[in-house]
């Protein structure tokens, strides 16, 4: 499918929320993409409730958790013990749903963060990217 080759789909929560509340296409597609394997990753200033249902629109039992301790997003390739602490954030994940609460994008400009704290979000982005190229690259040996 198209989709075979895209590691992960991002949006902002707000734009996302609409779209998937007035079009039905997007989210069949959506849901596609997510029952085949992908991921989506929302970022979001809150955990509305919106939102939530959003998401639970295309994963029918959404359960968004903290991602675990053991998660390989917290090891590979750089080792995380906890996620960057300015701005705070937190990943939360379900499945092929990963949200992100706090300013992800913003953080990865280093707008006012000193050098270290640039780079460990960016480090943080690999690891994120790394895991999922790696899903993409296992599911791809499966087929």
């Amino acid at each position: 499918s198209d989709w075979d080759s895209v590691d992960v789909l991002y949006s902002q929560a707000d734009p996302l929320v609409r779209r998937l509340a007035t079009d039905d296409t997007t989210r069949e597609h959506l849901e596609d993409y997510i029952r085949a394997g992908g991921n989506v990753l929302v970022e979001a200033a809150t955990l509305s409730p919106e939102l939530q249902t959003a998401l639970a629109d295309l994963r029918r039992h959404l359960s968004l958790q903290p991602v675990p301790e053991q998660h390989p997003v917290r090891s590979e390739p750089f080792l995380f013990d906890t996620w960057p602490a300015q701005p705070p954030v937190d990943l939360l994940q379900d499945g092929g749903i990963w949200v992100m609460v706090g300013p992800m994008v913003a953080a990865w400009g280093g707008v006012g963060l000193q050098r270290h704290e640039i780079r460990t979000w960016h480090e943080w982005g690999i690891n994120l990217l790394h895991h999922w190229w790696r899903q993409r690259s296992l599911r791809s040996l499966l087929h």
